[in-house]
């Protein structure tokens, strides 16, 4: 005899599979995909942000979310509008179940319950499977942004996401007459075993729902969660939230942090090399005089979301009153996405350079103490040399493979004098800083 908690085990399972396997409702119709100047990007909407209609997803779902590993939403599309959800209910239902409940009424005041704990704020549920006709034809609704919460939630389950990962599975059921019969069962889910990384999670479909879907991917880095509702037809749910998946893992690229289309001849411990020319940092000790300078690792890169927006710098010199040798430390670099600083690297003499001698130094001290009457300052003015591409301007094309070329150096795409740069390289402090 099954124990109490397998008992539980095999009626969750059999649920999900049931619900997740099952076969599609819906007949295609054709699609219409769009960008919208309201869809949300990160907390912005599309048009707030001044990005092209090709750097944004364009999907034909009437509601959907996509959020990443940490919960933060990346994409928004009315996404706290209230809709029907159809079969993507038995995510809950899988969820009370878990927890033990039998009882229909209770079992549904449960589902609501729980709701409410996980912050489902736009969410009514009135049965366990998300039928809306006829009897079943009850107030009920969810968002696409609650149904995102509701489905992260159920993957940090590992029977949950076992469950929901399958693409074929069979399950043994008890006919009224208490015969055992085994039924074969395929996953509606058309991504599972053909998009990289796909693991789930639940379609659904009733007239009034449209066709939706709830999906996860993840390619080892933790779960994104898909949530489209309303689309036009069944291949559209699946299309769009490869979309949405393809979007997030095109535009986190590999950003390398120095850009300089010059080069110099370090030499240090011996070894000579050539090393990027990020700046000349003005040698402090003398009036005129500059000294070559590198990152202290010149093949640093920092991982960035494109969308969230150009990246900027900000360089600071260290006062340089003694002599420098290769490799010492002569100023810092401050990189910054949407005003946030992302990588920090030192700034490294690329050479020698020998401060002045006692008799050159008294010279010096004079030559400033007479400058210094009529206001002036003698050193030398910085050079900087590193440049921030463009990940994203605001015109109305790019090509597809753009944003990690122009990230890894691979293509230039450099602000003009006088083309809006600081615009589009958000947070950067002004004072000192170059962009």
């Amino acid at each position: 005899m099954l124990s109490t908690r397998t008992k539980r085990r095999s009626w969750l399972g059999a649920l999900l599979l049931a619900g997740a396997l099952a076969l599609p409702l819906a007949a295609p119709v054709p699609a219409a995909a769009d960008v919208r100047g309201t869809d949300v990007i990160l907390g912005q909407t599309v048009e707030a942000r001044g990005l092209p209609a090709v750097a944004c997803p364009n999907i034909t779902a009437s509601y959907a979310v996509l959020t990443d590993e940490n919960g933060a939403v990346l994409f928004a599309r009315d996404a706290d509008t209230q809709s029907h959800i159809a079969s993507i209910t038995k995510v809950m239902t899988a969820i009370v179940a878990r927890d033990g409940q039998s009882a229909n009424e209770a079992f549904v005041d449960a589902m609501n319950a729980k709701a409410a704990e996980l912050g489902m704020e736009h969410s009514l549920f009135a049965n366990p499977h998300g039928l809306d006709i006829d009897e079943f034809d009850n107030e009920m609704y969810s968002t696409a942004g609650d149904v995102a919460l509701m489905c992260a939630y159920a993957m940090e389950n590992e029977t949950f996401r076992s469950i929901v990962a399958q693409q074929t599975a069979q399950i043994t059921v008890a006919k009224p007459d208490g015969q055992a019969v085994t039924l074969d069962l395929v996953s509606s889910d058309l991504l599972l075993g053909v998009y990289e990384g796909a693991c789930g999670i639940k379609t659904g479909y009733t007239e009034a729902a449209g066709n939706s879907f709830a999906g996860a991917c993840n390619r080892g880095s933790g779960d994104l969660i898909a949530v489209v509702l309303g689309c036009p037809s069944e291949t559209a749910r699946f299309e769009d939230a490869k979309i949405l998946f393809d979007w997030v893992y095109d535009n986190r690229v590999s950003y390398r942090l120095a850009h300089s289309e010059r080069t110099v001849t370090m030499t240090a411990d011996g070894r000579a090399e050539e090393v990027p020319l990020i700046a000349e940092v003005p040698f402090t000790a003398w009036t005129d005089k500059r000294v070559n300078a590198t990152f202290a690792d010149p093949k640093a890169a920092v991982e960035v979301f494109a969308p969230e927006g150009n990246v900027s710098q900000e360089l600071v010199f260290d006062d340089l009153n003694g002599s420098v040798r290769a490799g010492d430390k002569v100023g810092t670099a401050t990189f910054y996405q949407a005003g946030q600083p992302i990588a920090t690297q030192d700034l490294v003499a690329a050479e020698d350079a020998a401060a002045p001698d006692f008799f050159q130094a008294i010279a010096i001290w004079w030559e400033r103490l007479w400058a210094g009457f009529g206001g002036t300052e003698l050193v030398a003015e910085p050079v900087v040399v590193n440049e921030t591409p463009l990940i994203y301007d605001k015109a109305p094309t790019r090509s597809d493979q753009s944003v990690a070329a122009i990230a890894s150096g691979e293509e230039d795409r450099t602000p003009a004098d006088g083309d809006g740069a600081t615009d589009d390289q958000q947070g950067a402090p002004a004072s000192g800083a170059s962009e």
